[in-house]
């Protein structure tokens, strides 16, 4: 969760490539995953975004985008509700 908050605070993230962090971080995109224990490298990653606020910026612009395009708790809401009205009048959806 800390890793959707940060994004939406435009602060693009760093972290071990680790549980559910990548459906949440888009490598190169959004911020950066290191492999787990690779300190070295998650070091790198954190040094390069220090060095580089332009880069520092786009991709804090760009994890903000994916938060709201994915992690939005209402349109998530919404989708899950059209599911289950689905459900109930027996719809599957598909072709």
């Amino acid at each position: 969760m800390v890793y959707a908050e940060a994004q939406a605070s435009g602060v693009p993230v760093v972290a071990f490539a680790v549980g559910g962090v990548p459906e949440v971080v888009e490598h190169g995109q959004t911020g950066f995953l290191s492999a787990q224990k690779y300190v070295a490298s998650l070091a790198g990653h954190i040094h390069l975004l220090l060095e580089n606020p332009a880069l520092r910026a786009e991709m804090g612009l760009k994890a903000r985008e994916r938060v709201e395009r994915f992690f939005d708790i209402k349109k998530r809401a919404a989708e899950l509700e059209h599911l289950y009205d689905q459900v109930v009048r027996g719809e599957s959806g598909a072709g």
